[in-house]
């Protein structure tokens, strides 16, 4: 499950940066898998790779990333966008 805490107040274009605090260590595909729960769509930037996903489907995702342990998430967005970038 993830937390988001807001970083910055909310911009002019009502979206807010956030830090998003885990709730156990996660692989990449897991944080995907929980990230494709939100209902959102956007970006995950991760390993120098940009990859699309919009409600409950992903584009373009690499099958070597997928088990690479996560270490820290930021995001940013609102109204149904949201951009996490992975560490």
């Amino acid at each position: 499950m993830m937390k988001f805490i807001q970083t910055a107040p909310t911009g002019s274009d009502e979206t807010a940066p956030y830090y998003v605090v885990l709730d156990k260590p996660y692989l990449f595909g897991e944080l995907v898998a929980e990230i494709l729960t939100q209902n959102e769509w956007g970006y995950i930037r991760f390993c120098g790779t940009l990859i699309e996903y919009r409600g409950s489907s992903v584009k373009n995702i690499r099958g070597d990333l997928l088990k690479l342990p996560v270490k820290q998430v930021k995001a940013s967005g609102g109204w149904g966008n949201m951009n996490y970038y992975v560490e």
